[in-house]
């Protein structure tokens, strides 16, 4: 792979961030509530083509640079990660952008330092993050419930 490629990817995937972080309201709106987004004057259709095509680009690319366990281990179990950790749209989208980047970063350096392969590598830094995610989770619902029996 050559830098070219690394600095296009990176690129591409700046743009399709930045694009869903613009239009993240309208992206909620036409995809939970498409008669509000229509009545807000918004249109629904292009806003669910707009929706599937950055994240058909999001699973190209990983895809390229990846390969398909690995695009998987970073497209669903970052999302996973989230939904343990976050309530809402917003916050959980971006904290799973943020795991799926952190699992990329952090277990391609631990491969490299360690003289691994990247790829069995990030998946087991997810798999990892992911068992702390649910435990966390669960012990921050249990503490949530405890509070509010005694309220």
């Amino acid at each position: 792979m050559t830098w070219a490629e690394i600095g296009g990817g990176l690129l591409l995937a700046a743009v399709m961030i930045g694009a869903l972080i613009r239009y993240k309201d309208q992206f909620t709106v036409t995809l939970f509530f498409p008669d509000l987004a229509a009545s807000c004057g918004l249109d629904p259709a292009r806003f669910d083509l707009a929706f599937l095509l950055l994240f058909a680009g999001a699973v190209l690319l990983s895809l390229h640079f990846l390969g398909a366990l690995l695009a998987g281990a970073l497209i669903i179990v970052p999302a996973a990660i989230a939904r343990q950790l976050t309530h809402g749209l917003a916050r959980f989208l971006v904290a799973s952008s943020i795991a799926s980047v952190l699992v990329w970063v952090l277990g391609t350096l631990a491969a490299h330092a360690l003289a691994w392969a990247a790829g069995p590598t990030v998946v087991a830094l997810a798999a990892l993050l992911f068992v702390v995610a649910v435990a966390y989770g669960r012990r921050r619902r249990t503490a949530i419930a405890m509070r509010a029996g005694r309220g």
